[in-house]
């Protein structure tokens, strides 16, 4: 759901080529399930890109709300690592997907699209989606059964193994 704007202040890491990426995300990411929130790029100053994005409430995957849920992860997977071409996302960090209100997934980095691959993208996943985020999850929550959630890791990558296989 949104609830209003934000600004954002983006460093041009690509130089000109910055621009250009974000500029592509809306075209690349119609069609998709999870959705980047509208921008709008007001200027470029000091190495800077201003950017004016809708603002979306409601919980990051590491909200009790969405831990657990198989269907977000299964979707993520699909839908960001296998559903892009050449260009997508590079970082899933669980603070950049939010369950909106409205029970819409929506991803909000948008300095995290750029040039890559299927493959490249699969191994990002494995490792900072499954590996880091998931795991520090399972460390620090109390609320969970650690012996369920460590069996859901190794479901998940398996999963997410034969899903690529099936994909290439």
């Amino acid at each position: 759901m949104i609830f209003g704007s934000i600004l954002k202040k983006i460093p041009l890491k690509h130089g000109d080529k910055t621009v250009e990426y974000i500029q592509r995300i809306k075209s690349v990411n119609e069609g998709h399930e999870i959705v980047v929130p509208d921008f709008e790029i007001l200027d470029v100053n000091n190495n800077e890109l201003h950017v004016k994005q809708d603002y979306i409430r409601g919980d990051t995957l590491k909200s009790h709300k969405c831990y657990d849920r198989w269907d977000i992860h299964e979707l993520i997977f699909l839908d960001c690592v296998c559903g892009y071409d050449d260009f997508g996302i590079m970082d899933y960090g669980w603070d950049n997907f939010i369950l909106g209100k409205d029970d819409i997934l929506y991803y909000v980095d948008l300095q995290a699209f750029q040039k890559c691959d299927t493959k490249k993208r699969a191994k990002q996943f494995e490792d900072k989606y499954i590996d880091r985020e998931y795991n520090n999850c399972v460390h620090s929550t109390y609320h969970f059964n650690k012996r369920a959630q460590s069996i859901n890791i190794e479901r998940l990558k398996k999963w997410c193994g034969k899903e690529y296989q099936r994909q290439s």
